[in-house]
């Protein structure tokens, strides 16, 4: 006779490691991730965990200067160099 005395629920999805290194001219730009300010700025190397099928928002804030969006998918091996676009007035 067999009985079920428990169960153990196990999370697959484990995160991918990633490193984003962010450029930006000039240099000394916020960066958020998701939408969150990570206190980096650049230049900066930035290491998170990404899901397999996932991507994520990376913005560039600079007071004088248009904000820079662009979404990374997956592993991201190059590094993200950007030229801000003063706010023109």
């Amino acid at each position: 006779m067999l009985a079920l005395i428990g169960a153990i629920f196990i999370n697959l999805s484990v995160g991918i490691p990633l490193t984003i290194k962010v450029f930006s001219i000039p240099s000394g730009a916020s960066v958020f991730i998701r939408g969150t300010n990570t206190t980096e700025i650049t230049p900066c190397v930035i290491d998170l965990e990404i899901n397999s099928s996932g991507s994520l928002t990376l913005e560039l804030r600079k007071e004088g200067y248009e904000n820079y969006t662009q979404e990374i998918r997956g592993p991201q091996d190059t590094p993200v160099q950007v030229r801000l676009n003063p706010i023109r007035k």
